[in-house]
């Protein structure tokens, strides 16, 4: 798993917020762990690509998925330095980005239906409950933005 946070760091003087690249791993007794982090100036493709870099002169290998979210110049990245791995999307901040695009009023069933959704361990079922949403809400025009959003990035975060 891999991300960014910002932290505010002392330099020359001033105190300036800096990107934090972090990647946790899964050991082989299902256990996370820091396998590195970084400070870089911010968050492009090139600061990715050199922690990706970084991680791998450091001995890392073997990885089976990535998880991140879904900025162009981190998939890019992920694409260049990770050949052949499979990438998936955040869950939790994929279910943020529906929910967001959804009224906060009068909304609950909609809103736990979405929840239940990632609950999902199968694909074929997961999809067909996309799919049933989708069908419930596609007629009210508040749900629009929202159905998109899950419509679009579906599969990123349910991969095969």
């Amino acid at each position: 798993m891999v991300d960014v946070v910002y932290v505010k760091v002392r330099e020359k003087n001033r105190v300036v917020s800096k990107a934090c690249h972090i990647a946790i791993g899964i050991n082989e007794k299902g256990s996370r762990e820091i396998i590195g982090f970084d400070i870089s100036d911010g968050e492009n493709e090139y600061s990715r690509s050199d922690f990706f870099d970084y991680l791998k002169q450091r001995g890392l290998s073997g990885v089976k998925m990535l998880i991140s979210d879904t900025h162009k110049g981190l998939v890019k990245a992920i694409k260049e330095t990770f050949i052949n791995v499979t990438r998936q999307r955040y869950q939790v901040h994929f279910l943020r980005n529906i929910l967001s695009k959804a009224p906060k009023k009068n909304t609950e069933e909609f809103r736990e239906g979405i929840k239940s959704l990632f609950k999902i361990q199968d694909i074929k079922l997961a999809r067909a409950m996309k799919n049933e949403i989708l069908k419930k809400y596609e007629n009210e025009k508040k749900y629009q933005n929202s159905l998109n959003v899950l419509d679009e990035g579906f599969e990123d975060v349910f991969p095969i």
